[in-house]
């Protein structure tokens, strides 16, 4: 019989919900890039140190290596909307763990913006009981937009 074999870590770190591929898509997914940044053509990388508590929310940044102050802000905003999961309870403790991440800028491929388009369909519909029992005064009140958003 063998015996089972303890991790190499006292206090296990914390890991985002689907592991390293999932928060560089929902990084990549939420970063906006900033418009002055566009307009002077920045691109590169910000290093940024997170601090996660014991919930494996992110409630502190600082900035390593910067590009410019709305890419620092940008990278900040980013990473606070993270959630890390905590795979171990510690008995009354309350450890905070730190992180470092690379978060890349560079501009966005002309032709490449993401296009959303949605249809809203609405009725107006009166509480009166008269004009709803008859459905020849309730024609034409349909609505249809359609919203194109870039």
């Amino acid at each position: 019989m063998k015996k089972e074999r303890r991790s190499d870590h006292f206090i296990p770190k914390p890991t985002f919900k689907g592991g390293q591929r999932e928060m560089s898509a929902f990084i990549k997914e939420n970063l906006k890039y900033p418009k002055d940044a566009l307009a002077k053509k920045i691109k590169g990388t910000v290093r940024i140190k997170i601090e996660i508590n014991y919930k494996g929310k992110v409630i502190g940044s600082q900035i390593m290596t910067g590009l410019n102050a709305s890419c620092n802000a940008e990278a900040k905003r980013v990473v606070k909307l993270l959630e890390f999961e905590i795979n171990h309870k510690l008995r009354k403790g309350k450890v905070r763990y730190h992180k470092t991440l690379n978060i890349k800028f560079s501009p966005p491929k002309p032709g490449k913006q993401k296009t959303y388009t949605t249809t809203i369909n609405y009725k107006i519909i009166s509480n009166k009981k008269k004009e709803v029992a008859d459905p020849e005064k309730n024609k034409g009140e349909n609505y249809n937009y359609t919203i194109d958003i870039s």
